[in-house]
This record gives structure tokens, sequence and C-alpha cells, in this order.
């Protein structure tokens, strides 16, 4: 494993389905114990030159009113859809708009709304006019969220942009650059990229993970074709001025790679296809790195292999964590076709459970799930149609698969044709006008939402926390937090929510005494919201 720094590039500037029932189905359900872990010891190095760039917003391309809920919908193609849900009814989404077979130009749009209606933000390329697979990820606060993409490839043999999206509801928040990798390293390929927003109070400025397929083809580096990389850290990205990147390179012939957090643990994931020689099909490579620390000395990664044999081949990875339980689906061939695959685990991946959550005469493909624990859910696509399962036992059984989309035979296939976020929200590529479409739905979720649903003064600081899922939640954790001016009384409450029923709502309450202007941050079941207002005695005012 190898890291170089690389060139800067500095720009500043700029459904409705009801919910669905479980079912649980039996499916294969066994342990893989051969699973090999190695560890290493990081060291950065590297210094990399910057330059400045003015950050463009193009014209905005509006959705038009349709049949079902298109996020953009024009004559031209639009494809390559994410989504990200940052808080409430407030969504990130992307794509890229191709109104011919040469051009190719991103957009950001964000709904405030729930996903009714959308305001796209187009963003003129770097250079070149061919900028595709648009990778978006939520930081865990506020509005926070970061994107990335590659840059046009006959211009750059190896970069990309990464976005800081300070307030989604805000372009003048968002800063950011695009990154070339310097000449003296023979890199090129540079694609498929994906994102894992990161958050913390100790260390704000740790944007996330980013990881993307590649090759690099160096005397003085490595000679590693079509491997992941990896790449992390925005204080180093900005603040220090060089990036320092790390290629896997005894998993080569990769096709895709997906990153996640573990951010009780703070250790990122990263999970890519890889092709294993050995048995001639292709296995899952897994990494684990720290988080905030991923380039100090004594940083530990950790390399993790689910093996395959010679009937059996994995590809096209997702990977979530959350509540204790990590998965990753892809697609598998061990039946003859295409079927998707879940390996769960409670270890970081270092012991899996393996169930087949697909097993038809059918392909089903493109698989992305989400965690909430023992609750998961999962879509994919098959005969033209998306499709939404769930677990509600740790991944061993999934509920019969239920067909999102309103038209049938509309759905586009392929990596990067559909995403899925947080609450049920779903977007694909839609064929249903003859071209390529995005339309958006929110189809539930069988697992507890937490809402903040206001935060508002008077006699101290109250918030509103809500359920907007269909399972209860237990023991819910929240805090307050009230900062700035003088805080004598109240600068910290925090208790647990024993249980929240669905549609419940409960209020929590922080009594305060002090004076000036100050910000209130409340935090419920990973949900963050703020407000600024004036303290004036025990009586908060005008918080908003």
């Amino acid at each position: 494993m190898k890291k170089k720094a690389i060139y800067v590039g500095i720009i500043v500037g700029v459904l409705l389905l009801s919910m669905i029932p479980i079912h649980n189905t039996t499916a294969e359900n066994k342990k893989i114990s051969n699973i090999e872990v190695q560890h290493w010891i990081m060291h950065p190095h590297g210094t990399a030159l910057k330059t400045k760039k003015i950050f463009n917003l193009n014209d905005v391309i509006a959705p038009s009113a349709k049949l079902g809920s298109p996020i953009a919908n024009t004559p031209d193609d639009e494809v390559s859809p994410a989504i990200e849900r940052c808080s409430e009814d407030t969504f990130l989404a992307a794509y890229a708009y191709q109104p011919d077979i040469t051009t190719s130009n991103i957009v950001l749009t964000i709904s405030t709304d729930g996903g009714n209606t959308w305001d796209p933000h187009p963003i003129s390329p770097a250079a070149g006019t061919y900028e595709t697979d648009p990778a978006i990820a939520y930081r865990e606060n506020g509005n926070m969220a970061v994107a990335a993409w590659g840059l046009d490839p006959t211009e750059y043999a190896a970069g990309h942009w990464v976005i800081l999206l300070d307030d989604v509801t805000d372009s003048s928040t968002w800063t950011g650059g695009y990154y070339t990798w310097s000449e003296s390293f023979n890199v090129f390929g540079w694609r498929n990229y994906t994102l894992a927003g990161y958050y913390s109070d100790s260390s704000p400025t740790f944007w996330g993970l980013m990881a993307f397929v590649g090759s690099v083809d160096d005397d003085n580096w490595d000679h590693a074709f079509d491997v992941p990389f990896i790449l992390t850290d925005g204080t180093k990205w900005y603040g220090e001025g060089y990036v320092v990147a790390t290629d896997l390179g005894n998993w080569s012939g990769c096709h895709t790679v997906d990153v996640a957090v573990d951010k009780d643990a703070k250790r990122g994931y990263m999970v890519c296809d890889f092709f294993n020689s050995t048995v001639g099909t292709y296995s899952l490579g897994v990494l684990s790195v720290p988080m905030e620390i991923t380039w100090d000395d004594d940083a530990v990664w950790e390399s993790t292999v689910i093996p395959s044999d010679f009937f059996k081949s994995y590809s096209r990875p997702d990977i979530s964590i959350g509540g204790g339980k990590y998965y990753i689906v892809c697609e598998t061939n061990e039946n003859g076709n295409k079927d998707i695959a879940c390996f769960s685990s409670t270890d970081g991946f270092q012991t899996v459970q393996k169930t087949l959550i697909t097993s038809t005469p059918d392909d089903e493909t493109d698989p992305h799930i989400v965690a909430y624990g023992d609750i998961a859910q999962c879509i994919f696509t098959r005969n033209g149609n998306l499709y939404e399962t769930h677990t509600n036992d740790g991944g061993a059984t999934w509920s019969e698969p239920q067909k999102i989309n309103d038209m049938d035979g509309s759905v586009k296939a392929g990596w990067h044709s559909s995403d899925l976020t947080i609450g049920g929200n779903v977007v694909w590529t839609d064929m249903r006008e003859g071209n390529a479409d995005v339309y958006f739905a929110n189809i539930g979720v069988p697992a507890p939402i937490i809402n903040i649903e206001g935060i508002s003064g008077g006699l101290g600081v109250k918030a509103t926390i809500s359920n907007t899922g269909t399972v209860a939640a237990e023991n819910v954790p929240w805090s307050i937090d009230v900062s700035g001016g003088l805080v004598i009384i109240g600068k910290h409450a925090e208790e647990t929510i024993t249980s929240l029923n669905p549609g419940e709502s409960t209020t929590i309450k922080d009594f305060v005494i002090g004076f000036g202007k100050v910000t209130v941050t409340v935090k419920a079941g990973g949900v963050t919201k703020t407000a600024s207002g004036f303290l004036l005695g025990p009586l908060a005012i005008g918080l908003k």
C-alpha cells in the first residue's frame, strides 16, 4: 500500500406508497469463518500545490409536473441519481444531465418539503464537457453534506471534485475544489466515486471518507490496475495543503466500491469487488480505517476478505452500518443467474452471516441497503422494476419483495441507476418517457424515524421529538446544548426517552439562565437541529 500527494484546485463559491408489511421468508443462512484479517500502520507524506478557481452554478433546469414524482424529467437524459436525507423533510439529490453523447454535467438539487418540489443547481465543469457519476453524503449534523464526482477523462487522466455544503439549503455556503494528480505519477482511470460523510465536535473539519476505482503505473509508486483508492480527512485536503491517497494494489480488477462509517466506533469501512485469481471469480475486500486519525503514526488499518469460490462470484457491493449492525449486499451468480446476497456482521466483518435475499430464475441486480440495527432495508432491480425488501432480525430473513415504481418496466438497470437513503426514500433512473429521467418515491421503512420537529423558547429551551416511523423507538438519547453569550445555568442537558410509539411526539426541556445571543443545538437519536436566539435571564427569546 502506497500513498502520494496530488495537486489541488481550490474552488470557492458556490413516493407515495403505504407501509409495506413484513413477511419473513426462509433463505440460506450460514457462517463464514475463514476470514483473512490484516493490519497496517499508515504514514502520510507529500505536499501539493494550490490554485484557485471560481465555483460556477449554471442556469437552473426545473422539473415539470408529470405522473409520479420526478426530480428531473426534461426531454434530455438525466442519469446516475443519488439521494441523502439531511434533516426532517430536507433532501440532497444529485444526477448527471446529458443533453447529448458528448456532454454530461452534474446537478445538485434540494428539496425542503419531503421530495414534493426540487431546487436544482447545475454546476459548471472544471474543464471539458463530461463529468458524471456524482456521489453525495450527509455529514450527520444540521444540513451539512459533501459531494464528489470525476473530472472529464479527456482533460484529466485522474481527478475529482470535492464539495462541502455547510447548509444544503443555501448554495452561498457551498465551497470546494477539484483535485488533479501530479504529473510525476502515472495514475489514470479514476471513476465510480463513493462517499461517507462524517462529523464530530472534536474534529469538525474531518469531512468523511472517499473511495473510488483507478489505476497507477509508476516505478516510484506502484503498478496496480483497476484497484480501490482511499482518500480521507478534510483537514488535510484543504487546511494543510496536501492530500494523501492509498491504493489497495492487491485487490485488482475491481468494478465498484462503497463506503460507510461506524459513528460509534469512529471507524470507516470500504468494500470492493476484486478479481480473486486464486479461485477465478470475484471476492469482496473490506478495509477498515480509523476516522479523525486516519493518517496518524498509530492509526491501524484492517483488511478483511470475504472469499468467493469457483461457483460463486460477488459483485457491485453496497455497505451500511447502523445500530451496531454491519451489512453488505451484492450481486451473486451462484445459482446460474444474478441474485442478491447479504453479509451481516456485529464485529466489523471479521465474521459474517450470509443470507440470500433473492433466489429466483430472474436476474436481480444493483442492490442498495440502509441499516437501522437489526432492521435493514434493501432495494434492487428486476425485469425493469425496482423492488424493496427488509429484515427485522439482523439479516437472517427478508420480507417478500414489493415493487416500488408505479409504471411497470420503466426502471433502467445498471450501476448507479438507483439509490436509497434513510426513511425509505428512493431515487431511480426511469425510462417511461422514452428517455432517461430521475424519479423519487418514499416507501416508508419498518423502523423508528426520529425527527426534531422544532426548537422553541419561553421559560427555558424546549424541543419536540417525534417518531414518524412504523416501529416504536426505545431508549432514545437526547441532549440540549446552549452556547454563546453568557450562560450561567443550563449549558448542557441530556436524558433518554424510554419509548416513543409511531406517530407520537414528546417535549424535552432545558432550564437556562443567561444573557446574550446564543445557539441551541438539539440532538436526538442521531438527528441534530440548531436554532439561534437571545437569552434574557431565564427567558429564551426569538429562537429560530
